[in-house]
């Protein structure tokens, strides 16, 4: 229970105020005054912040120096804050009424200083008397206020700064009295428990956490105060006396709560934690090296080394040294650890990784290796003597006729103009005079040698003139056949050909495996069918007919194919003695196959025909290696830099890329088919103009090798279009150009099992399409077949294999274009190219160009001349005349013109022989009627011979036409002289390829003899042939003899003789008879003489004569022919 008890208290308190003032410095009161744990300085004015007038509106509020607003700043340790103060009032209330209680200064909202009253002394501290007559000669403390809350902020005591007011003031003296009761209400007690963790540290050092459990009682007791005080105010004055008076009581009543809090507490637990003591940090440095793709690059020269042996023979070794020079990038990456190490108060230590940093340095590893090996060695004997001879030889060269000038002259007849031209030929002859000094040497060894040392040639030339004359009669002439485009593309067809002639029905020998063609592989059949062996089966050789290509000594021998893929196998048997060169993109395994496609494709290409497994279609061909990629596909870019590598090696002829982009389901759903093989694309990326699929084509181009021909796979993607890069081989530059230049090659994969496409077919994905495609070219154009399922080749670390896609296909391709180009190594890629693509197969199953392209590849077809051969007399690309005509000139030796070079359609040379095409020249049996006198040359021109006195004449037209005239010479001896213009010649008809003969002049002499019934003529003929020069360009006057006897009694006319035979007269002919790895053609230039045969013959006529007319019937007969004529003569009296 508690007890309420009532305690009166009274507290006398005195207040000191000075009036105006008193010096001297507040000091920090005592006693129960809390300033907590800071240092605060007191308040100073700062003199500079006093405002010139007062800031409240209402009057200055007394005459006191205080009246005025003063700003103070807060000082901290003796430094300014910039914590400023409002100006100072009385915290008497009459005053508060009267001056404002905020100021505004600056930006911010100040309160006022006020009072704080359980702050205020006890005592006056100031030193001088108290001044009576101002309530500010207290003492008094000031704490700062912000918003109406207290900050702790506290000031010091406020003194006048008025020296002389100190001693001027009276003071005053107030005693206040306080009666106090207090009564005490009922108490409450709460309890509560809380933990508190109290830290330490031991003598070692240690952290010591301790924690308690804290039980506090806490006892609340109400007390009611009540304070009666009374206030008497005692005024001393100057003159020391004092008054009293009472000047208020108030009673105040106040309850505050006596708490009593009573505190118990437990330890719950204790922790020692030990400390570090000091710590110490270790670096350790690590390198790890890691090593990048090696690059090698070959070099080599040539050493030739000289020795002797032990027979005294001077041993010349020629070596061929390579040095290979390996650089490999090494990454170094430093690895620098901080360790630190730390010794804690117990004794104890720890350690961690505190810090690891990574550098990396990239340097390269340079290494140098040299192989050698002997090329060659001769053996040289010592020399023990020489004998020279010398020896001379004598060569006459009569050159071609050069048509040095030409007279024109005109006849102008019923029929129109007549052109007659008289040419001037100049022919050189040179006689060519070697002297040859040739030296035998003996040697130790018992040896001797022969050889030329010295050559003196001179020359002796001369020329000689000859007119001929050609006759052009008013209809036209016919022109001659237009000239192939040897720029590919579509071939212009010769004419056809005068003949009927067939080069396929030739044989081999003399059609195709010719010394004078390419360089032949020597084989051991004609016959395609000994080349259809298991080993060509197991391949693609005979679904291309390649077989053919080889009986005719075609196989690719001579041209080098690169293999643009994963690498090869170069231990493979497929391979001994084949690779001719190696690049490589810069992998671990340079050159060497990790992957198998590589080696595969290549052995389809020129695999060896060793008898093992399978072989390549162009067997004999050598093999480049550029290894762009290993397992996981190859680089687009690397076969650019392959292909730009390939251009410092000339015999590399083809290459192939087996490989393809693969397309997203978005860009084949981006697709639309337009039907007949033509698509659009519409792909944000890769649809209108930029179809190329964002590779460019011109990069392609301006690294593709000057006539190598690129093979690529047409994709393995079921399309009714290929996959890139194949789309380049119909991509155009800004002037319509091919950027490829028409030398790449799409190739799709021919199932000869379904005989059908497995894979992309030949569509165009347009570039510039309206309501048709507009493109120059499509990939039809380019596109080719070859088979490509199941197709049996090299199989990487031995042996063989099967695999199936347009990989297998494309190589096949490119060993057709190195057949090709064996045969004629001086072709355009382009040319080639077009070979192919226009002697392809289409006699396949379904055939269409805008699926299948231009068909499957026909390697007898390429092969074979492409339309019709023919005979160029300007060159290899010159204009041709289709191989046809004939030839009848009796001498003529057919082994000169057996092996002579015609041209096709890609002006590609063959060898044919054109012996079959020259015939005898037999006179018609009809010309062997004969009577005394008879001219010969009118006989050859058919003409029927009237004669008047001593003149003969004949005509039938302008063009065979005869005068003659006649004349005793001597006795019983006739002269007979007549000159003949026949539209033929009695000597040679030529047309087609061999010339045209337009015409010949007979000048015919003879003599007669005659005695009673018997008769005797002996005759000369001088002929001169008018014709078109072709194979023979020049034909020499040709001169004759006859003679024929007889009996004649004017009835009976007996008589026999001696045909004219040819004693002197040749023809020329300059005959194409090679053509080298150049294209160049060379002729061989052939004299004939002719050489008829002494021919005899015999007749009977019966003859009826009247006043002017003769009527014969005649009877003639040689060795090979007989004949009967009636012949009508008039004779003009």
């Amino acid at each position: 229970m508690f007890k309420k008890t009532k305690t009166a208290i009274v507290i006398t308190s005195v207040f000191v105020l000075t009036a105006c003032g008193g010096g001297g410095g507040g000091t920090k009161p005592s006693g129960n005054i809390s300033w907590g744990n800071g240092i605060y300085d007191q308040w100073k004015m700062t003199s500079s912040n006093v405002p010139t007038t007062d800031t409240a509106d209402n009057p200055l509020c007394t005459a006191d120096v205080y009246s005025q607003d003063v700003w103070f700043e807060k000082y901290i340790n003796g430094q300014p804050t910039g914590i400023k103060g409002d100006f100072i009032r009385t915290d008497t209330e009459e005053r508060n009424t009267q001056c404002p209680t905020e100021t505004t200064w600056g930006n911010g909202i100040y309160d006022q200083w006020k009072m704080t009253s359980s702050n205020v002394p006890t005592t006056d501290t100031a030193d001088n008397p108290l001044c009576t007559a101002d309530v500010y000669s207290q003492d008094v403390w000031f704490e700062k206020y912000i918003n109406g809350q207290p900050t702790g902020i506290k000031g010091d005591f406020i003194r006048t700064d008025t020296e002389e007011r100190n001693t001027q003031c009276p003071t005053e003296t107030t005693t206040s009295s306080s009666a106090v009761t207090l009564v005490s209400g009922t108490p409450t007690t709460v309890s509560s428990t809380t933990e508190e963790t109290r830290a330490s540290t031991d003598v070692n050092g240690n952290s010591i956490t301790k924690t308690w459990k804290i039980y506090t009682d806490i006892t609340t007791i109400p007390i009611t105060t009540t304070v009666t005080t009374t206030t008497t105010r005692i005024t001393t004055h100057s003159d020391g006396t004092t008054t009293s008076e009472v000047i208020g009581t108030t009673t105040t009543s106040t309850i505050e709560d006596q708490v009593t809090t009573t505190t118990n507490e437990s330890l719950l637990s204790t922790t020692v934690s030990p400390n570090i003591v000091s710590t110490s940090d270790e670096d350790i440095s690590e390198d790890a090296a890691m090593n990048g793709t090696p690059t090698t690059t070959t070099t080599s020269v040539t050493d030739t080394r000289t020795s002797t042996d032990a027979n005294g023979s001077t041993v010349t070794q020629v070596w061929t040294v390579y040095t290979d020079t390996t650089t490999t990038p090494i990454t170094t990456t430093t690895t620098v650890t901080t360790t630190r190490t730390s010794i804690w108060t117990d004794g104890s230590t720890t350690t961690e990784i505190v810090g690891v940093n990574t550098s990396e340095a990239i340097a390269e590893s340079i290494t140098t290796s040299t192989r050698e090996e002997m090329v060659s060695e001769t053996i040289t004997p010592n020399v023990v003597g020489y004998e020279d001879s010398t020896s001379s030889s004598t060569t006459t060269v009569i050159s071609d006729p050069v048509l040095s000038d030409t007279i024109e002259n005109t006849d102008t007849r019923e029929d129109g103009v007549w052109m007659f031209y008289y040419d001037v030929w100049t022919t050189t002859t040179t006689i060519t005079t070697t002297v040859t000094t040739t030296r035998a040497t003996s040697y130790t060894d018992g040896s001797t040698t022969t050889g030329v040392i010295d050559t003196q040639v001179t020359e002796e030339i001369t020329t000689s003139e000859e007119v001929t004359t050609r006759v052009v009669a008013p209809e036209s002439t016919p022109s001659e056949p237009e000239a192939p485009d040897s720029n590919g593309g579509t071939v212009t067809q010769p004419n056809a050909p005068s003949l009927d002639f067939d080069p396929t029905t030739y044989d081999y020998n003399t059609y195709y495996n010719n010394p004078s063609v390419g360089t032949p592989t020597v084989v051991n059949s004609n016959d395609p069918a000994d080349f259809s062996t298991v080993e060509a089966d197991n391949g693609s050789v005979l679904d291309v007919n390649a077989n053919y290509a080889y009986a005719r000594g075609w196989t690719g021998k001579g041209s080098t194919i690169m293999i643009i893929d994963t690498g090869i196998d170069q231990d493979h048997e497929s391979f001994t003695g084949k690779i001719k060169y190696l690049w490589d993109a810069g992998y671990d395994t340079p050159y060497e196959d990790e992957n198998g496609h590589g080696s595969h494709v290549a052995g389809i290409a020129a695999g060896n025909k060793d008898g093992l497994g399978s072989h390549g279609i162009a067997y004999d061909a050598d093999i480049a290696v550029a290894k762009i990629g290993e397992q996981n596909g190859i680089s687009l870019s690397g076969a650019r830099q392959a292909l730009d590598w390939a251009k410092q090696h000339e015999d590399i002829v083809a290459a192939n890329i087996s490989a393809n982009t693969n397309y997203s389901n978005d860009y084949k759903n981006s697709i639309t088919d337009h039907g007949n093989g033509v698509y659009t694309n519409n792909h944000v990326y890769y649809g209108g103009t930029n179809y190329y699929n964002q590779e460019n084509p011109q990069d392609w181009g301006d690294v593709l090798p000057s006539e190598l021909v690129l093979t690529i796979s047409a994709g393995n993607y079921d399309l009714g279009y290929v996959q890139n890069p194949a789309t380049f081989a119909s991509a155009v530059n800004a002037n319509g150009d091919l950027i490829m230049d028409g030398r790449m090659l799409v190739v799709g994969n021919w199932n000869t099992s379904s005989q059908a496409i497995d894979g992309a077919k030949s569509g165009h994905v347009c570039k510039d399409y309206t309501t048709q495609c507009n493109d120059p070219y499509a990939t039809s154009d380019f596109y080719i077949l070859a088979p490509g399922t199941s197709i049996n080749s090299v199989q990487n670390g031995g042996g063989y294999t099967s695999m199936s896609g347009t990989s297998m296909a494309a190589p096949a391709v490119a060993g057709g274009v190195a057949i090709v180009h064996q045969l004629w190594p001086y072709m355009q890629g382009k040319n080639i190219a077009q070979v192919l693509l226009q002697t392809a197969n289409k006699n396949i199953n379904g055939y269409n160009a805008n699926t299948h392209g231009q068909g499957l590849m026909d390697l007898d077809q390429a092969t074979r001349p492409i339309g019709n051969l023919g005979i160029s007399l300007t060159g290899r690309t010159g204009a041709t005349t289709s191989v046809g005509g004939g030839i009848s000139f009796d001498g003529i030796d057919t082994s000169a013109i057996s092996s002579v070079i015609a041209v096709d359609g890609f002006d590609r040379d063959f060898t044919v022989d054109l012996s079959g095409l020259v015939t005898e020249n037999n006179s018609n049996i009809a010309h062997l009627s004969h009577t005394d006198g008879a001219s010969w040359g009118i006989k050859y021109a058919n003409l029927t011979a009237i004669t008047n006195n001593n003149y003969t004449y004949a005509m039938s037209d302008e063009n065979n036409y005869s005068f003659g005239y006649n004349f005793n010479w001597y006795n019983n001896i006739d002269v007979n002289i007549s000159y003949t213009e026949a539209d033929n010649s009695p000597w040679i008809q030529m047309s087609g390829i061999w010339g045209e003969t337009n015409g010949s002049s007979t000048v015919d002499t003879n003599l007669v003899w005659r005695k009673d019934k018997f008769w005797t003529q002996l005759g000369i003929m001088n002929t001169n042939t008018d014709y078109n020069p072709g194979l023979v360009n020049d034909v020499d006057t040709i001169h004759s003899v006859y003679s024929v006897m007889g009996w004649d009694n004017d009835a009976v006319n007996l008589y026999g003789g001696i045909k004219p035979t040819a004693f002197a007269g040749k023809i020329n002919m300059d005959v194409p008879s090679s053509v080298d790895n150049d294209g160049s053609m060379y002729y061989t230039s052939t004299d004939t003489s002719i050489n008829n045969s002494v021919e005899i013959f015999a007749g009977i006529g019966w003859k009826y004569t009247s006043d002017d007319t003769s009527v014969t019937v005649t009877t003639v007969a040689d060795k090979e022919d007989y004949n009967t004529g009636v012949n009508l003569t008039y004779q003009f009296k």
